[in-house]
């Protein structure tokens, strides 16, 4: 309009004004001039109001951008992670042996009896157990948390395995089935190696709950794989742990 020479001031109806006026036209001089400042002043701040939106606008889709691109980068990475501790826990199975530091860690942290019950599992779920404290150990030391009672933890479990041991290479198929069934492999739990699976930490907790045990152990170990509870620090640390191992 400034090209054109209309105002887009709306002037009084009738005569001498009529409806829409060309600037200088049907308006007395200092009227017209009135008119074409007022207009340039609001073109100025709508102007800057625009130019104020437009960056705003540029600047949330780079936010929304970002964000997105962070999302799909976690969700990926989420996705491939679980396979690739599976392999990991795959090969520490099969080549799993304790050493003399291993047997000198169960001393430190377990009595001479919790030794005895951690023995009657497989090496692997031995080996996979202290792997677990030890990284319980590591991320407890860079939170400044009391560790013992959640290393111990750590290294017990897995203890109601025992009652069906199972070798990794059936571990592993229940694993996959377990994925691709989307847990309806659960349905089977009449099956005692399924159901130790499945309710390991139950029955960990009930093999433990008569001797005296402090209630929060008990209560880690029964809860390990319970995925409801997410506002436990502790327990967040051991499922990481256990995750990762």
């Amino acid at each position: 309009r400034l090209i054109t020479g209309w105002s887009g001031v709306r002037v009084p109806e009738g005569p001498p004004y009529g409806g829409i006026a060309q600037l200088g036209e049907h308006l007395p001089c200092t009227q017209g001039v009135k008119s074409s400042n007022l207009f340039i002043s609001t073109i100025k701040s709508n102007y800057i109001c625009s130019y104020f939106f437009l960056c705003v606008n540029k600047y949330m889709s780079m936010v929304e951008y970002t964000w997105q691109c962070y999302m799909i980068n976690e969700t990926f990475i989420g996705e491939i992670r679980m396979p690739i501790n599976r392999v990991k826990q795959f090969y520490l199975g099969i080549t799993s042996k304790l050493n003399s530091n291993d047997h000198q860690y169960l001393k430190i942290h377990l009595t001479d009896d919790e030794i005895s019950i951690f023995n009657r599992l497989t090496t692997y779920e031995k080996k996979h157990s202290i792997n677990v404290a030890r990284d319980v150990e590591k991320v407890c030391a860079s939170k400044g948390i009391n560790n013992e009672l959640l290393i111990k933890a750590a290294l017990l479990h897995d203890i109601g395995k025992v009652y069906k041991p199972v070798g990794i290479i059936n571990k592993s198929a229940m694993v996959v089935l377990d994925n691709i069934s989307g847990g309806r492999l659960r349905r089977f739990s009449n099956i005692k190696s399924i159901d130790v699976y499945y309710n390991h930490g139950e029955k960990g907790y009930n093999l433990l709950k008569n001797h005296g045990y402090n209630d929060r152990l008990l209560y880690l170990i029964r809860n390990h794989h319970n995925n409801k509870i997410d506002n436990d620090i502790e327990l967040n640390i051991l499922r990481e742990c256990d995750d990762n191992n």
